[in-house]
């Protein structure tokens, strides 16, 4: 009786501690998170970045929005601005207006869409005879936060007063952008080309007027905020679904390399070897007979798709430097059927040489725009021929202006791996 009434004691005292704790816990009771290693310490939360959409409000967009095949640029704001809700990217989204003042729109999405015309731009004000981006790139990262991305929809026309050439607009764009680079070292901007149909009067450089009528012309979505958001827009897939989509330019910030891995005897590699470290191949071999006797290749994986520039400039090989005994054989993606959802690494680069010995070996990639932005720029859209349809006026200067802030130009190398080579 004794041990029957001793194992019913411990279970009593067992049941009292059970409920005091279900009653503490359910009063908020308890000092979990003041403990180190407890459960609220190793717990991080991923804050989504807010969308901050400025649509340039100037008079030479208004074309865009007066088209008789339909209105394309707001329905793919709307579609782009939707996409990016339902896909989770970002907490919310604050409309505005832009030119020489920032102004924003009162109202959802739904109203912003609907008001999206002439009469209503005219009505929101500001100077809409010209475009500084300088000026504009001081509004938008004013208080620049690194959980705020910036979009601004724009026709990047540099429209300016007499006395102020594009190039002194450049220089403007580099001190202004170049400022906030400084002081942030993992801001990023991405540039995305598409075109839409305008209906209306386009000004030339002189402050003369062309009439369109309803010809597809460019415009523009410019990102700007942390690398790491940007790379989220990127790897959403939701600008494929941008109708009209042309290309995109990405800079990172500088010094920002893609991840790599060095493969062990890809089946596809020519010869064997050990690998030792990250940039070790060890007990190198060539191949021993058949079609690729006496060659030796190796494999790295690694990621393009938010790679400096866009993905087939990282797919060029004449837009590599390798150490003059080894050459790129090949540059290809991976099959997607291959990628497990938390896979870093999309395309494969392969390494070939007929001269097998114990070397270093160097790869770089360079700076270099991608093709896309030099058959944009116009330099005299005086004349609106079929092929200035698809420039525009002064665009190399914008986009140098936003490379010289990241100080891209002059050799600045993206991507620089070294491997060591062992027999």
């Amino acid at each position: 009786m004794k041990q029957i009434s001793r194992v019913s004691f411990l279970i009593v005292i067992f049941l009292c501690i059970y409920i005091f704790n279900m009653l503490s816990c359910a009063n908020g009771g308890g000092r979990t998170g003041d403990y180190p290693g407890s459960l609220e310490d190793t717990t991080s939360t991923f804050i989504k970045p807010s969308l901050d959409v400025y649509l340039e409000n100037s008079a030479s967009i208004d074309g865009f929005f007066s088209s008789t095949k339909g209105f394309q640029l707001k329905e793919a704001i709307h579609g782009l601005l939707t996409k990016f809700n339902r896909a989770n990217v970002f907490e919310r989204a604050k409309l505005f207006y832009v030119n020489n003042k920032i102004i924003p729109h009162v109202g959802k999405l739904k109203n912003y869409i609907q008001t999206l015309n002439v009469a209503s731009f005219r009505k929101r004000g500001g100077d809409r005879s010209s475009s500084y981006f300088s000026e504009i790139f001081n509004m938008i990262l004013d208080n620049y936060d690194s959980n705020r991305v910036s979009l601004l929809i724009t026709d990047a026309i540099i429209s300016t007063t007499e006395g102020i050439t594009p190039a002194l607009e450049k220089n403007n764009i580099i001190e202004s952008l170049g400022t906030v680079i400084d002081k942030h070292s993992n801001l990023a901007v991405l540039i995305v080309k598409s075109k839409a149909s305008f209906n209306g009067t386009y000004y030339c450089q002189d402050k003369s007027r062309i009439s369109i009528s309803n010809k597809n012309r460019p415009y523009y979505l410019i990102f700007i905020g942390d690398n790491t958001h940007l790379t989220n827009v990127l790897l959403s897939d939701i600008l494929t679904g941008v109708e009209n989509l042309v290309d995109y330019y990405y800079l990172p910030p500088k010094g920002k390399q893609p991840p790599f891995n060095l493969l062990v005897n890809h089946p596809d590699a020519r010869g064997r070897y050990v690998k030792r470290g990250a940039n070790t191949l060890k007990k190198a071999r060539v191949e021993r007979g058949g079609l690729y006797q006496g060659k030796f290749s190796f494999c790295i994986e690694t990621n393009l798709s938010n790679f400096p520039a866009n993905v087939s400039y990282g797919e060029n090989d004449e837009n590599y430097q390798v150490s003059s005994n080894y050459f790129i054989s090949a540059i290809r993606e991976k099959e997607r059927s291959t990628i497990v959802q938390e896979e870093k690494y999309n395309h494969l680069l392969f390494f070939e040489t007929d001269d097998l010995k114990n070397e270093k070996i160097h790869i770089q990639l360079k700076f270099g725009q991608p093709s896309w932005v030099n058959a944009t720029y116009s330099e005299n859209d005086l004349a609106m021929t079929t092929a200035e349809l698809d420039k525009t006026y002064a665009f190399k200067y914008l986009i140098e202006g936003i490379e010289e802030a990241f100080d891209y130009r002059g050799g600045a190398i993206f991507f620089d791996m070294n491997f060591t080579i062992e027999q």
